[in-house]
This record gives structure tokens, sequence and C-alpha cells, in this order.
């Protein structure tokens, strides 16, 4: 059997579940995976591949397409922002009706409202190998923040608290000028830049608290927050605003966050007891097989 796998990961997007596809097809003999890194789909669409897989974003039923492959739409999440369900409307009659769709959830998949369902999958976020905690030296961070830097996030918040504070926070990220302007000479914070997945991982691991801030609006209330594994798998005690997401799995792995809408932190956060979940079942591999995307596609194109 020999198999032609091609994806997509468009400019400064994360995408880690696309990375996650290639280390493990690549894993099988005969299975070759591939990334396009491209703003244009029909760079991916004009590739010689057996299947491809898209995460939407959009694919236009219009665009050109050959006969006898395999076309896969992965919907991790729901659209953001201004009129978000209006935007799923659009996804669902613009995009291209693929083979094959993949869903973060039943919310998420339901929220699309496609029928019928005997092609749809669900496969969760997952966790890459390098982020779990292997012993490393903790302490060199204090608290660390991982994600988008900007005021979509409200991340002025928390540098406001920590400016205040006498605990150390970094972050990992680009940030914005004008927040990078306004903070750069704060003492106790600081930025270490854009950093690739693995050297993400390797901070993250030497720091003792992860900040995380997920927006309680929807769709972030009833999507999985790939940070938040993360931290767990890095051995972080986790910090972090109140979220519907955020309180489902606490109460699911029998975790213990900190939870603050201010992130002003306690003198005492040290004598809190917090519990880091283990998330060995999130590592990507068997994220992956257990979605039966790998099954899917090789019964298909065999």
């Amino acid at each position: 059997m020999s198999i032609k796998i091609s994806s997509i990961v468009r400019t400064s997007a994360y995408y880690p579940e696309i990375y996650a596809y290639k280390d493990y097809f690549n894993s099988i003999d005969g299975v070759e995976f591939n990334i396009i890194h491209s703003n244009n789909i029909n760079d991916l669409l004009s590739t010689d591949a057996d299947c491809y897989i898209i995460k939407i974003g959009f694919d236009s039923k219009f665009n050109y397409r050959l006969k006898g492959k395999l076309y896969i739409h992965d919907y991790t999440s729901c659209s953001t922002g201004k009129y978000p369900k209006l935007k799923n409307y659009i996804k669902k009659c613009l995009n291209y009706n693929a083979d094959i769709k993949l869903f973060l959830n039943e919310r998420v998949m339901n929220e699309y409202h496609f029928s019928p369902k005997n092609n749809h999958l669900i496969r969760d976020m997952g966790i890459d190998d390098f982020f779990f905690y292997n012993g490393e030296k903790k302490g060199e961070h204090d608290f660390i923040y991982a994600g988008s830097i900007d005021k979509s996030r409200n991340i002025e918040k928390v540098l406001h608290s920590f400016k205040l504070s006498s605990r150390e926070l970094s972050l990992i990220g680009e940030p914005s000028n004008d927040i990078y302007k306004e903070f750069k000479g704060v003492n106790n914070i600081k930025f270490l830049g854009k950093l690739d997945r693995y050297n993400t991982a390797k901070e993250l691991k030497k720091a003792e608290y992860g900040v995380n801030i997920t927006p309680s609006i929807y769709p972030y209330d009833f999507q999985t927050s790939t940070k938040t594994l993360e931290y767990c798998a890095a051995q972080l005690k986790i910090v972090c605003n109140t979220n519907s997401w955020n309180r489902s799995f606490e109460k699911k792995e029998k975790a213990r966050f900190f939870y603050t809408e201010d992130f002003k932190i306690p003198s005492n956060i040290n004598e809190i007891d917090f519990i880091i979940p283990d998330v060995s079942n999130y590592r990507w591999h068997k994220v992956i097989e257990e979605s039966g995307l790998p099954h899917i596609i090789f019964d298909r194109l065999k």
C-alpha cells in the first residue's frame, strides 16, 4: 500500500493537529504525509496526493478537484467574532461537501447542522509528546502564559495585575505594539517572543504556574482549550478565568485549578492545593487512533 496525504498550514497559524497528523501517518510504512505552507487553498489542491485534509476555514465548493481523491474537512472550531452562527451557516452552504468531516466534539458538529452524519467523525484536541514533563528543573519561570498577546484575549488585565504584584510573569508569543510598549520596562514581566512548538514546550516545563485566559463566550465555552491540556502535560498549576469548558474538564479529570477574573495573585497561592491531572490519554497518537480517522482513510483508499 502506498498513500500520499497532503494538508495545508496557513501563515502564522498554530494548527497542532496538522503536525500531529504528519507525525502519526509518517510513522506508518507506505504512507507519506506532506504539509503545504500557504494561504491559498489551491496550492494544496494542485498537489499530487490521494487524500487532502483541510482545516476549515473555507474551502469553496467551486474549487477544482480531481476525481478519485479523498477530501477531509477538519472542523476544529465553530466560527468566532461577530455573527459566528451566520458564519457557520455560510461555511455549511459554500464549503465543498467533503467525503469525511471531522469535528472537535458533538456540540461543534451540531452547530453546523450537516446531514447525513454517516461520514462524520469526532476528534478532540491532543498533546504532542514533547510537552510532557520529564523531570526538567522548574523555577526559571514563576508564572507563564503562552498565546495571543493582544487585546482580543484581554491580556492587559493580567499584565496590569502582575505589574502591581511581586510575582513574575513570562509570556510566549508575539505582543502587539501597544502592549509591548506599555509593559516592556516592567521588571517582573518578561517577553520571551514567538517560539516554535518545541521551544514553547521547553519553556513551559521550567515554570511553576500556567496562566490561561479563555473567553466565556461562544464558542470558547464548549471547545477544548489546547493550552490547558499542554499546561497540564508540562505539570503547571493552572491559574485561569471561569469558563464552562474549564469547569467541565476540571470535574471530568479530577483536577483543581485556581479561578480568578482579575488575575490578582493571592499572597498565599503557594499554599493552595492544586491538582494537576494525568492527561496521557490526550496524547495525539491515541486521540487520532480513537477518532477512527486512520481506519476510514485506509478503508476508502485500499
